[in-house]
């Protein structure tokens, strides 16, 4: 048995950021990580590093199982990296003929191109494309963080809040140290007039170190605020 080869996901492939003008460019320094989980800081790409260090069994295959070619995928990866999507797209599209069971021998690396491509498809403003793939990577690879931030992004965009908010749950069992999840669960409470859920969230968020949450909970005095009173805890 041997490891599958590495391949490279372009970290900045992300931004730190988001498909659209609704999440922050940059993402502040000195998130809380804890040895072993994944913190919300690290890129689609980390996590599947980490998969493979860790020697998990799904990450590890023997000389007659699938890959993806190695060289044409990091082409795939550059193209999206320096903006040229559509070029991207043709690439992943030509490497994900095969039968998907059996691309799933590589999991790790077919829902990393399938976050990808939604990644490209919502730079080019394919909105229904961006939700496919995103869903398709975590048909695959369904613990995985990024996507599931991700689409809880655009859902929120979308104004489907009820869905932003069961995707953030389900990514904060995952990983309850999320704390841009926990922020933005934070705000839609907050947007709803759940003063008290939304302080829990914020203070949560904030004990990681979120700067937002950090100001929401220093600036806010919550219990004199008018719509704070008369609330159910």
């Amino acid at each position: 048995m041997k490891k599958t080869k590495l391949y490279l996901v372009v970290a900045s492939i992300i931004f730190g950021g988001c498909v659209f003008s609704y999440a922050a460019d940059d993402l502040p320094e000195g998130y809380y990580f804890e040895p072993g989980t994944v913190n919300s800081t690290m890129t689609i790409s980390q996590e599947l590093a980490m998969k493979r260090k860790n020697g998990t069994s799904e990450g590890e295959y023997d000389d007659k199982s699938f890959h993806f070619p190695e060289k044409e995928i990091k082409r795939g990866y550059k193209l999206a990296e320096t903006g040229k999507y559509q070029e991207a797209l043709v690439i992943f599209k030509k490497n994900i003929q095969h039968d998907e069971e059996v691309m799933k021998q590589d999991k790790y690396t077919l829902g990393d191109i399938y976050y990808i491509m939604g990644y490209c498809y919502g730079k080019l403003g394919n909105k229904a494309n961006l939700e496919k793939y995103f869903k398709k990577s975590l048909e695959v690879w369904p613990e995985c963080q990024t996507p599931l931030y991700e689409l809880g992004l655009f859902y929120k965009k979308e104004g489907r809040i009820d869905e932003a908010i069961e995707i953030w749950e389900r990514l904060l069992k995952i990983n309850g140290a999320h704390d841009l999840a926990l922020y933005e669960m934070g705000l839609i409470y907050e947007d709803r007039g759940s003063l008290w859920q939304a302080q829990d969230y914020f203070k949560a968020a904030a004990q990681l170190g979120n700067p937002d949450a950090e100001e929401k909970v220093k600036g806010e005095d919550w219990n004199t605020r008018s719509d704070f009173f008369g609330e159910n805890k």
